[in-house]
């Protein structure tokens, strides 16, 4: 959730600056998002939802031929890796290299590592997941996320200096549940939690001063997922559903369309008939700053607090250093 929301803040810009998070949201519609307040699961559908009609509208100009044609994918996979190998680079996609047009390739790099954190997550794949772990870490630093950041560089020095194989993999798979035991449902404990709590809050509230706050604990919170699945159960059985007041998911063909006139109106991630591009402010480099800010003070930082005992410190300071790189 905070990668999400780091990524969200970096990219949301203004309502009037073409290509931002904020104007695409205007264009779109959608009314439940704003820069400071978001909701996750809004926020993660915004995200994953720009970053297709964008990775879309990168696809045309590397078709062969006409539309009909298919698309070279490995000419895709290799551009879109160097672009992303350091700063990204619009040239190699044959568009100008204005601001706008390397703001949206470090969104579509940022986006990247969420959606793979979240797909690595739902999969059960520790391994996947400690590979993403120097990147956040580094994009957590670049997104001003100091507290979060030195604890993933905690994590991260005892998985890849301190813990044996079997510690590491304990750490790891200690973060993951699975409640509903069927593959491709796993999720990150803290997200349970978070389920669990806005359950007991509904619980709390609709009796109120009634219950106390041992009562809830004892007998509430422990039988929170029982509790809900009895509600389910006596809906069903007499034929009435909740009273659900979850917004109803536009088209997203629909959406993508809208952004996809959006870019190309302002001549973003596409050439525009006009020849002109639209202008905008240089979005942070997440990854670039935030390696910046580990390599300076932020390691200095973390040996004063977690030194170990009998030990070097230029060989702590090479041990971090390596596991970033």
């Amino acid at each position: 959730m905070n990668l999400c929301g780091t990524i969200f803040r970096t990219h949301y810009g203004f309502p009037g600056s073409p290509g931002t998070l904020a104007a695409i949201n205007v264009v779109m519609g959608r009314k439940r998002l704003s820069k400071d307040k978001q909701e996750f699961k809004a926020a993660d559908e915004l995200l994953t939802i720009v970053f297709d009609a964008m990775v879309q509208l990168l696809c045309e100009p590397l078709r062969q031929g006409g539309a009909s044609d298919e698309l070279d994918i490995p000419k895709l996979a290799e551009t879109i890796t160097n672009s992303f190998c350091g700063e990204p680079s619009p040239s190699l996609f044959g568009l100008p290299c204005t601001t706008v047009n390397i703001n949206a390739l470090l969104f579509l790099r940022d986006v990247a590592v969420h959606i793979e954190l979240t797909e690595a997550i739902k999969a059960g794949d520790i391994g996947r997941i400690s590979h993403l772990l120097p990147l956040i870490t580094m994009m957590m630093h670049g997104g001003g996320n100091t507290n979060y950041a030195l604890e993933m560089l905690r994590l991260l020095y005892g998985i890849r200096h301190l813990w044996t194989d079997e510690w590491s993999t304990r750490v790891l798979s200690s973060m993951l549940v699975n409640p509903k035991g069927i593959d491709g449902e796993w999720m990150a404990t803290d997200m349970l939690q978070e389920n669990h709590n806005y359950l007991l809050k509904s619980i709390f509230s609709s009796k109120g001063s009634n219950m106390t706050w041992e009562y809830l604990r004892d007998a509430i919170s422990t039988k929170i997922k029982t509790f809900q699945t009895i509600s389910r159960m006596f809906e069903w059985e007499v034929g009435v559903g909740s009273n659900s007041t979850k917004h109803q998911k536009p088209s997203t063909a629909s959406e993508i369309s809208k952004i996809h006139g959006h870019l190309q109106e302002h001549g973003i991630l596409w050439k525009p008939e006009s020849g002109k591009c639209a202008q905008g402010i240089a979005v942070v480099d997440l990854q670039d700053l935030g390696a910046g800010k580990m390599f300076g003070v932020s390691i200095a930082r973390f040996l004063d607090r977690h030194r170990l005992e009998d030990a070097v410190d230029l060989a702590e300071t090479e041990a971090l250093e390596n596991i970033i790189n």
